[in-house]
C-alpha cells in the first residue's frame, strides 16, 4: 500500500466518523431555519409592540424610582455657583418625562417608520435619569 492509498483510508475513515455528526448538525440546521422562516413574518408584524414592552418597563420603573426619591421641589440647570437656575415641582419632574416617552411611543405607532421613533424613545429615557443624577449629586 502506497502513501496516496493510505491517506485516502485515513480519509474515508475519518468521514465515515464525521457523517453521523454532520447530518445531526445539518438536520438541526434546517430545523432551525425552517421555524425562523416561519417566526419571522409575526415578529416582523409585532416589532412595535416588541420594541416598546422594554421602554414601558423602564418608563414607569423610572417614574416610581423619581416619585420616591425627588424632593418636593426639583432643581434644574445646575450653575457654576452650585445654586439651580430654576426650580420645578416633584410632579412635573416626573410626569414630564413620562409624557415625552409617551409621545415618542405614540409617535411610533402612528408612524410607518419604527426604528427612528424608538431610537428617540430610547433617548427620552435618559431625562429621568439626568433629573435624578443633578438633583442627588449637584456638584
Amino acid at each position: 500500500m502506497n502513501r496516496m492509498e493510505q491517506l485516502t483510508a485515513k480519509m474515508q475513515e475519518l468521514r465515515d466518523k464525521a457523517m453521523p455528526w454532520i447530518d445531526k448538525v445539518d438536520k438541526g440546521y434546517r430545523k432551525a431555519k425552517e421555524t425562523w422562516t416561519k417566526a419571522w413574518p409575526w415578529i416582523w408584524q409585532a416589532r412595535k409592540v416588541l420594541l416598546s414592552i422594554p421602554v414601558v418597563y423602564l418608563m414607569f420603573y423610572f417614574a416610581r424610582l423619581n416619585w420616591n426619591v425627588l424632593p418636593a421641589e426639583v432643581g434644574l440647570h445646575l450653575q457654576s455657583s452650585g445654586e439651580y437656575a430654576k426650580y420645578i415641582s416633584k410632579e412635573l419632574a416626573v410626569y414630564g418625562p413620562l409624557g415625552v416617552t409617551s409621545g415618542c411611543l405614540a409617535m411610533m405607532f402612528l408612524t410607518r417608520k419604527t426604528l427612528y421613533p424608538w431610537m428617540i424613545c430610547m433617548f427620552s429615557m435618559l431625562l429621568p435619569a439626568l433629573i435624578l443624577i443633578t438633583n442627588i449629586f449637584p456638584s
